[in-house]
């Protein structure tokens, strides 16, 4: 052991690697199964987002103002579309 030596041996390395891909395996199932409620979350988050701000628009403007979600397949005439178009956002006054 007169050796002064610094570093990893390549067996270390590779423990350290198959421990990494051991824990991954496992983790990643289950954050994919958290996805759509992640994805779910956010879609009810930025529907009430818009429903205030249309809330905040009938009261400046003093008028009726209806939020209607489509699927794009039936535009609204005479509509104000939101940010997301192909969501189908639109705030109708």
């Amino acid at each position: 052991m007169g050796v002064n030596s610094r570093g990893f041996t390549v067996t270390e390395l590779l423990v350290v690697v198959a421990i990494i891909s051991i824990v991954s395996s496992i983790a990643f199932p289950t954050l994919m199964s958290q996805v759509p409620k992640f994805r779910l979350n956010g879609t009810v988050r930025e529907i009430a987002q818009k429903m205030y701000l249309a809330r905040l628009k009938s009261v400046r403007n003093n008028k009726e103002i209806r939020m209607v979600i489509t699927n794009n397949a039936y535009p609204v005439q005479d509509s104000y579309h939101l940010e997301k178009n192909s969501g189908g956002w639109s705030v109708v006054s």
